[in-house]
């Protein structure tokens, strides 16, 4: 008589394997677009969180009477880190494609060139990270320190490739083709002089009609 010890125990057979790897084949392809695409949110988030707190930022800067010209210069973020709680963190979007190393070259201002050993001159280190220049993903309208209240909705800030989005000037003005950042999905985060916060398609703000020009980029009181 046979016992029970003596019964083999029955294994999986090799079409049984087969199945089962193929069912959960099957429901991770279902499930990776939804966690995909849950990530892809959060990123966008994330980023449109960072260009808001540029704009709260800004807002801190001159409410504290510092004078807007300084703005002017590329180097806003020694400006504005300060009101930012200098969380070097805010300057970069999530996605590593859309950040660029901030240079020294990027820092010069022409118009405005610190003297070694200036106060303007130590505030660099504020955009050093680990003995590395800090990354960063965002732009600013480099006629920002020329809007004012009877600009809110004005491009103050967006999603670019470098420091200063040059696109209302007169002369040596960006090619938005290259200058501006691929986005999410080719939408782009942008914060207006009023602080709003908005995901646009890249063309609703491309400065190559004259019109959408003036409406987003020049200063009101430089128009004709």
């Amino acid at each position: 008589m046979r016992t029970m010890n003596s019964k083999k125990k029955r294994g999986f057979t090799l079409v049984e394997l087969l199945v089962v790897i193929t069912v959960i084949g099957i429901l991770m392809s279902l499930a990776f677009p939804a966690i995909s695409s849950a990530m892809a949110s959060v990123r966008t988030k994330q980023c449109a969180n960072n260009i808001k707190q540029i704009g709260i930022g800004y807002k801190s800067f001159i409410a504290s009477g510092q004078n807007p010209m300084k703005l002017k210069a590329r180097c806003w973020p020694m400006h504005l880190l300060p009101h930012m709680d200098d969380n070097l963190a805010v300057l970069k979007c999530p996605l590593p494609d859309n950040q660029f190393i901030i240079t020294e070259e990027m820092l010069e201002d022409p118009d405005d060139k610190p003297e070694k050993g200036s106060a303007h001159d130590h505030s660099e280190s504020r955009l050093i990270e680990n003995g590395k220049k800090t990354m960063c993903s965002y732009g600013m309208n480099s006629r920002a320190h020329k809007l004012g209240g009877s600009d809110p909705n004005k491009v103050l800030a967006l999603e670019y490739r470098k420091l200063d989005a040059r696109v209302a000037e007169s002369k040596k003005k960006d090619d938005w083709a290259k200058s501006i950042s691929d986005g999410h999905a080719r939408m782009i985060n942008v914060v207006f002089m009023d602080g709003s916060i908005k995901s646009i398609g890249e063309y609703e703000v491309n400065p190559s009609s004259s019109s959408v020009r003036e409406k987003y980029w020049q200063p009101y009181s430089e128009q004709d």
